[in-house]
């Protein structure tokens, strides 16, 4: 038995000196287990900081985009490209400069797929009204950072709806909407007005709608941003190409009205809604696109066939100046012209364009001034006292046309000075008339002549005895009979109403004052007259009041 306890005691202190060095190596074994436990969610965690997951490679090395999962892959390349710049700042460079040239062939290689695969779906775009699908946006919002790439996708989809906008221009049209409606617009070609209205319209409303489409696909301004600007550029650039597609048809159809003969106020309208669009599209897409230079080039040339006109006008009745009327009324042609300058101005003040003052005497320079060398060229033919009321007429009615409108008042004062110049002078004129009539304008010349010469006194001079004083004044009572209707002929035909009546009144004045100082030149006792007051069978007062009367 106690051997026995012996060899048990001894075995047990043979196994207790060798489990000793088994439980420090296992003890060792636990140690380095946990180590290697957080070593692994070390490198778990700097993995998952600094790599793609293997299904956003799989993502990424697809041959096709499919969904929202490849920009979200590449979100995920461009932020491990960030952590590594952070990382270059540490103790670990290489390792950073390894993860970055390994996520730069990811991007590389994902720019490449989304600029093709934007190739193939802008080819999508080529209805009027196309859709945009959100992939399409965020594949462009993608390159907001790579500005090369984006001005050639731009480029991609600008010429894409540049072929796209000319074939809608054509079929808008020629073929119209849907169904019919709206219908064509070349329908109204007859009405040239409407024809080009619809046509710039059509282009205005595309205009707004593809810079709303580009700007969607841009994205909003982002004024931190510092590549905003150029975004904004290319955008503008984008959009001048998209438009750029309708200006040969616009400028062919504008040739073809230009040559149908417009006329010159239509031609004038055609040219102030052009400008009008010309301003608004400036502001868009700016002067040196290819729309609006055309659209210049067609105003210009719808302005040089309105002056052309009109110069062709001028030229032709300077030539060969129309005939007046017998009563005096401005000729038809005359009528005409300033039916024409009136449509014009009254184009010019409502157009929407803004109008400046140089604008406004290059229409008098062309319109007003050649009309009045007309009006004046057209009294050849005619007695002076005609002449003036023929002008006084016809200036009359230009006045009264310019006056209609603001910015012509002040072209009108001019011409309303020259027509009373031509009223006073027929006023004088037509007063020497009747008393040239009745003899007593001779005779007042006799009494000027010898009103110096006191030594010879009126009665002893010839033509001035007392018998000849009564012959003139009964010639004269005779036509003061007739002071109504038929003694003023001349003043008659003046048709505006303030003159005529003041003309009459004026001449009236002018032969009762004729008279008073005949009555006093024959009733002064240096001339020597017996009786000279039973001469004359009015005094001037009733003279006076018979004019006044009449």
């Amino acid at each position: 038995m106690k051997e026995l306890c012996n060899n048990m005691n001894g075995r047990m202190d043979f196994i207790k000196s060798n489990s000793g060095d088994l439980l420090e190596v296992a003890e060792e074994i636990v140690n380095r287990r946990q180590e290697n436990i957080i070593k692994k969610e070390v490198i778990d965690a700097l993995l998952s900081k600094y790599q793609l997951s293997k299904k956003e490679e799989n993502i990424l090395k697809a041959v096709e985009i499919k969904d929202e999962a490849f920009f979200n892959a590449l979100q995920r390349v461009h932020e491990i490209d960030q952590e590594c710049r952070i990382l270059l700042r540490t103790q670990y460079q290489e390792l950073a400069w390894v993860i970055m040239n390994k996520m730069e062939e990811y991007t590389k290689s994902a720019y490449k797929k989304i600029c093709r695969w934007i190739k193939i779906e802008s080819k999508k775009l080529d209805t009027d009204d196309p859709f945009v699908s959100e992939l399409y946006m965020r594949a462009f919002a993608s390159l907001r950072k790579r500005l090369v790439l984006l001005s050639f996708c731009l480029e991609i989809f600008g010429n894409t709806r540049k072929k796209t906008i000319k074939k809608c221009f054509l079929n808008a049209l020629t073929v119209g909407g849907e169904g019919g409606m709206p219908r064509p617009i070349e329908i109204h070609a007859h009405d040239p007005f409407r024809y080009v209205s619809d046509m710039l319209a059509w282009i205005h409303q595309f205009l707004a709608t593809e810079s709303i489409l580009i700007q969607t696909l841009i994205g909003p301004n982002d004024p931190d941003d510092e590549d905003n600007e150029k975004c904004v550029d290319l955008a503008n650039k984008t959009l001048v190409v998209c438009m750029s597609g309708v200006c040969s048809p616009l400028k062919s159809r504008i040739d073809n009205l230009i040559t149908s003969k417009l006329g010159v106020v239509l031609s004038y309208r055609l040219g102030k809604l052009f400008e009008y669009y010309i301003s608004n599209f400036k502001e868009r897409i700016g002067g040196e696109s290819p729309l609006v230079v055309i659209m210049n080039n067609c105003m210009s040339d719808i302005n040089n066939y309105f002056v052309d006109s009109i110069k062709r006008t001028n030229t032709r009745l300077l030539a060969s100046p129309p005939v007046p009327p017998s009563d005096m009324s401005p000729a038809h042609d005359i009528h005409e012209i300033i039916n024409i300058i009136e449509d014009v101005l009254r184009i010019h003040t409502s157009s929407m364009s803004i109008s400046t003052d140089l604008e406004i005497d290059s229409l008098m320079e062309i319109l007003v001034e050649p009309l009045l060398k007309i009006c004046k060229r057209s009294t050849t033919t005619l007695s002076d006292m005609e002449q003036s009321v023929y002008l006084i007429n016809t200036y009359s009615f230009v006045r009264e046309m310019l006056e209609k409108f603001e910015a012509t008042q002040s072209f009108a004062l001019p011409i309303k000075s020259t027509s009373e110049d031509y009223l006073n002078e027929l006023i004088s004129k037509q007063t020497k008339s009747i008393l040239e009539q009745c003899g007593l304008d001779h005779k007042l010349v006799l009494i000027e002549a010898y009103k110096y010469k006191p030594n010879t006194p009126l009665c002893t001079v010839r033509e001035m005895t007392p018998p000849d004083i009564i012959e003139t004044l009964r010639k004269f009572e005779d036509k003061l009979l007739d002071l109504g209707t038929l003694s003023m002929p001349f003043l008659d035909r003046i048709y505006n109403i303030k003159y005529r009546s003041q003309a009459r009144e004026l001449v009236s004045e002018l032969v009762s004052n004729s008279y008073s100082e005949f009555f006093e030149a024959i009733t002064d006792p240096v001339n020597a007259y017996e009786d000279a007051r039973s001469l004359f069978r009015y005094n001037p007062e009733q003279i006076k009041t018979m004019i006044e009367i009449c």
